[in-house]
């Protein structure tokens, strides 16, 4: 099976379940192209029939993509998905916050672990995250992390025209009321391998991407184009690292 054909057929559904104008639609189709890069580098890396604990799932496009494609695949969230859809996923939800806890997850299970578009959300001590990340891989699993690039030039030029990276107290005053939040930190390539390698991962590999979907295909290919001298200003930072 080809991974367009499956993440076509997944993202329809999951449109034709939530409907094609809700806040959900609108996130599904944005990602799209974000979820469709994740999964097939996991292809890439990770053999089929490999358990795979995607973190921060939600709304589940990569994730049911995976399961479709012979993963044996675990998602962990902040909230389980209502009923109708649990019964028509593929995978089981476990219901967990790992910005404020541990992993409610056994040691040593999965061979792969997927955090994309996680790590810049963590709202307390992500040494802690990791650490729980690591004694959930098997020795040797995978840890496949994406994350906003700090440096992205996209990034650069919204800073210069807006004066700021994002507004703090909006981002606070939402996990206040509803215990949620939008980004704490963006991160850049040199942060993330640090950080990684300061964990104890081991053959951490960073490198930046264009993934998102682009208003007009005169924005994808202008930011394609004048970021192709600059293979660290890309929009979104991919890194892979391994348990010792």
């Amino acid at each position: 099976m080809m991974v367009g054909d499956v993440m076509d057929g997944v993202t329809a559904d999951l449109l034709a379940f939530h409907g094609s104008s809700t806040t959900t639609a609108h996130y599904i189709k944005i990602h799209a192209p974000r979820n469709a890069h994740c999964v097939r580098d996991i292809e890439r890396a990770v053999p089929k029939g490999a358990s795979i604990c995607d973190i921060g799932a939600a709304p589940y496009t990569a994730t049911e993509t995976l399961a479709r494609l012979g993963y044996h695949v675990t998602a962990y969230d902040t909230a389980l998905p209502a009923e109708s859809l649990a019964r028509w996923l593929s995978f089981e939800v476990i219901k967990g916050d790992t910005s404020t806890a541990h992993i409610q997850l056994p040691s040593g299970t999965f061979d792969a672990v997927v955090m994309s578009e996680v790590f810049e959300h963590l709202h307390v001590n992500p040494i802690i995250t990791m650490r729980e990340v690591q004694r959930i891989l098997k020795p040797g699993g995978l840890l496949y992390l994406t994350t906003p690039n700090g440096l992205g030039l996209r990034k650069i030029c919204k800073v210069v025209r807006e004066g700021k990276f994002t507004d703090f107290y909006e981002n606070w005053s939402r996990l206040e009321a509803s215990g949620e939040m939008g980004h704490v930190t963006e991160y850049t390539p040199f942060e993330i391998r640090h950080f990684m390698e300061q964990c104890g991962f081991r053959s951490v590999n960073v490198r930046t991407e264009n993934v998102y979907s682009k208003s007009n295909k005169f924005e994808h290919y202008f930011w394609k184009l004048v970021t192709t001298p600059f293979p660290l200003k890309r929009e979104t930072i991919v890194c892979t690292a391994s348990k010792p």
